[in-house]
């Protein structure tokens, strides 16, 4: 995955969000970038930023950290970005960190609509909990997964 690099977000790196941010008005997100800088400064929570090569903003992710377990509140790769890897590298930086962190349990909703995001989230072991109606804006319904985070003993 030489190809991007993931970062947090700073300061300096809200315009970026402003501008990829544009990218999902139209897909359906309810998630405003106001709400989410607001949301980082309320809740323990942290939002990464995928550039490529170019220093394009391709990617964001935005999770919570909570008691023994995270959710991945909003993910996002950039249409013409899509297929390449860059939504499996955000999962996995989100795994790895929920792993440092010691954490049980991770969740997270996807439209019930979307089958490339579903598919990528049960070839990592993500399992479907349930189904939420009526969950999205337009009336979409989406599906609750969540993944066990299994250590090995030593």
């Amino acid at each position: 995955m030489n190809d991007f690099s993931l970062m947090p977000l700073r300061d300096d790196l809200i315009p970026s969000l402003k501008i990829i941010s544009k990218s999902w008005v139209d897909d359906n997100s309810f998630w405003a970038v106001e709400d989410i800088l607001k949301t980082l400064k309320s809740q323990a929570s942290e939002a990464y930023l995928v550039f490529n090569v170019y220093s394009h903003c391709v990617g964001f992710m935005f999770v919570t950290w909570t008691g023994f377990e995270s959710e991945l509140l909003f993910v996002y790769c950039k249409e013409g970005q899509r297929g390449l890897g860059i939504g499996r590298h955000m999962l996995n930086h989100w795994i790895c960190e929920a792993m440092k962190r010691k954490l049980n349990e991770l969740f997270l909703e996807v439209s019930a609509n979307n089958q490339t995001a579903i598919k990528l989230y049960e070839s990592m072991g993500f399992r479907k909990l349930r189904t939420i109606s009526n969950y999205y804006k337009n009336g979409d319904d989406a599906f609750a997964y969540g993944k066990r985070l299994e250590y090995k003993l030593d």
